[in-house]
């Protein structure tokens, strides 16, 4: 299954983020961080923007104009320190309120909202699995607090934008590997649909089970 191009483009912006910091922190440019703040913002707001969503557009123009000021300011890193604390932080909060009782586990609601209903044992797993990324995310954030208060600024940058990114990937990777050795006969999407699912999945809405 193909991913739809606006998809792709948006994991190339949100990508371009920790990419741009880490050439910024490297080469002592703050361009560099301007730059990768203002590809952040439109990779998140990517489909309301290319929807011409207004106050999707408002919020774009006045990150876009904060960034500049932070720029001309000297102080643009006090800004670019914040998105890896804050969306983290963010997104544990929509795992974490997934499981508290009476809710759905976050990776249980996809899957169902995906594929159809779910065997219980599944969705034992998928419960499991929604409690790891919770654990994995208030690593992130506290990691990312750690770092930006005590750490020399390259170090900050090595393991906010290097070392936890890549956690990530060996995370996301390493349980689609597991999920479909241990359940050999679910019917598991490819690793690119699986990808598709996940970004296009709204996650809001998934917890919520509207």
């Amino acid at each position: 299954m193909r991913i739809a191009p606006r998809t792709v483009l948006q994991i190339v912006l949100i990508l371009a983020y920790p990419v741009g910091v880490h050439l910024g922190t490297l080469l002592k440019s703050e361009h560099w961080y301007f730059a990768a703040m203002v590809l952040l913002c439109a990779g998140v707001l990517l489909r309301p923007l290319l929807n011409r969503d207004k106050y999707a557009w408002a919020i774009f123009i006045f990150f876009s104009t904060l960034a500049s000021a932070t720029f001309y300011a000297n102080a643009v890193f006090y800004l670019i320190a914040l998105p890896p604390i804050l969306l983290p932080l963010f997104i544990l909060f929509v795992f974490a309120q997934s499981l508290l009782p009476g809710r759905e586990p976050l990776v249980t609601a996809i899957g169902e909202a995906s594929r159809g209903p779910l065997t219980q044992a599944m969705r034992n797993y998928t419960h499991k699995v929604t409690l790891c990324w919770t654990l994995l995310l208030s690593y992130f954030v506290l990691s990312a607090l750690i770092f930006t208060i005590s750490a020399p600024q390259w170090v900050w940058s090595l393991m906010v934008n290097g070392f936890n990114h890549l956690l990530v990937g060996v995370f996301f990777v390493g349980e689609f590997v597991y999920r479909k050795h241990k359940f050999p006969e679910h019917n598991h999407p490819g690793f690119i649909e699986y990808i598709k699912i996940v970004f296009t999945s709204n996650p809001i809405r998934e917890k919520s089970g509207d």
